[in-house]
C-alpha cells in the first residue's frame, strides 16, 4: 500500500531513478501549477496519476486521493490561485527521503512539501505534505518557522 496509516511512505523514495528528471519534472509541475496551466499539467501526467495530501486534521488537505489527470490539474491550480491571494509563495528545492522535493514558503513559514514518483517520464504519483507536525524538522533546516 502507498499509505502506512496517516504516513507517507515508500513512494516517496525513488531509488535508483534519475534525479536530475526529476528534478525538471518537478520544476515544470510547479510552472504549470502557478500559471494555470491546466493542458500542461495533464500532458505531463501519467492516465493512471494520483494525488495525495497530508494536512493531518490541522490544515486543509483533501481527505481522499485525487484521481486522475484532469482532476489532479484541476485541483491544484484550484488551490494554487486561492494560496496566491493568501500572500506571496515561494518555492524552494530540498532533497528530502532521498528525493527531490518543492518545499512551498508562504509568510516566512514552510506551506508544504512536494514529491512526484515518475514513470516513462510522466508523473504517476503527486504527493502534498501540509501537516505541520511532521514538517517541524524541516524548520530549523531552512530557517524558517512552522506553519500556522
Amino acid at each position: 500500500s502507498e499509505l502506512e496509516g496517516d504516513t507517507l511512505s515508500v513512494p516517496w523514495r525513488q531509488q535508483g531513478r534519475d534525479r536530475a528528471r526529476q528534478k525538471k519534472l518537478l520544476a515544470a509541475l510547479s510552472t504549470k501549477i502557478a500559471t494555470g496551466d491546466v493542458p500542461g499539467l495533464i500532458s505531463m501526467m501519467h492516465e493512471d496519476a494520483v494525488a495525495y495530501t497530508d494536512g493531518g486534521g490541522v490544515v486543509s488537505a483533501a481527505i481522499r486521493p485525487i484521481v486522475g489527470p484532469q482532476r489532479i490539474a484541476q485541483v491544484a491550480t484550484f488551490l494554487a490561485d486561492k494560496s496566491q491571494q493568501q500572500g506571496r509563495f515561494d518555492e524552494r528545492f530540498v532533497q528530502v527521503n532521498g528525493s527531490w522535493s518543492l518545499v512551498g514558503v508562504q509568510a516566512g513559514a514552510i506551506h508544504s512539501v512536494s514529491q512526484i514518483l515518475e514513470q516513462d517520464g510522466l508523473i504517476k504519483r503527486f504527493y502534498v505534505m501540509r501537516n505541520p507536525h511532521k514538517l517541524i524538522h524541516l524548520t530549523g533546516y531552512m530557517g524558517l518557522s512552522p506553519a500556522k
